[in-house]
């Protein structure tokens, strides 16, 4: 049995060990051409979480996690294909640090890079004036984070694959 109960102990199957490059081989179907696939997260999710209706910039309701926080998520897809999946998300930590989580599909790790899923934030300057030192060298200004809402495809976090992933998944209804 390759899968296991996405629980707060590990998730295993054969691919947890395998990167991308070596499991994409492995696939058979063909990519998925048709409409995009959307759903909101508020309205998918598994069990019990936090869902707001008060996140910036949204009219909607959405999933709020905090750090170690764990939600699951039903997608449901027409056809035997490749799929790539995509997160909108809000990062509303306070570190600079990327936000990062494991993903696990039907309780398994699609590949190992699955393990190490980041959301990066934008930043800007304070200012675009950069004051001087006593020696005439510039100063870096604080750094702020640009609030907004952001999508991002489930990824290679090292970037030693650039494309997003390819996902194969048989029709029907799965846990994200």
């Amino acid at each position: 049995d390759n899968t296991s109960a996405n629980t707060s102990s590990a998730v295993k199957n054969d691919n947890a060990e395998k990167n991308y490059r070596q499991v994409i081989k492995s696939y058979s179907f063909d990519y998925f051409d048709g409409e995009e696939i959307s759903l909101n997260a508020a309205d998918a999710v598994l069990g019990e979480v936090d869902i707001i209706t008060d996140a910036p910039d949204y009219s909607g309701k959405a999933v709020k996690l905090s750090q170690g926080g764990e939600a699951s998520f039903s997608i449901s897809v027409p056809a035997n294909k490749l799929y790539r999946i995509a997160i909108e998300y809000y990062d509303a930590s306070d570190s600079t640090l990327p936000v990062n989580c494991d993903i696990a599909i039907d309780g398994a790790y699609h590949c190992y890079e699955m393990r190490n899923q980041q959301f990066e934030s934008e930043w800007k300057f304070e200012t675009e004036d950069f004051a001087t030192d006593r020696y005439g060298n510039e100063i870096v200004p604080e750094s702020l984070r640009i609030e907004k809402w952001r999508t991002k495809y489930f990824c290679d976090a090292a970037a030693i694959t650039i494309e997003p992933f390819w996902f194969r998944l048989e029709a029907g209804v799965h846990s994200l």
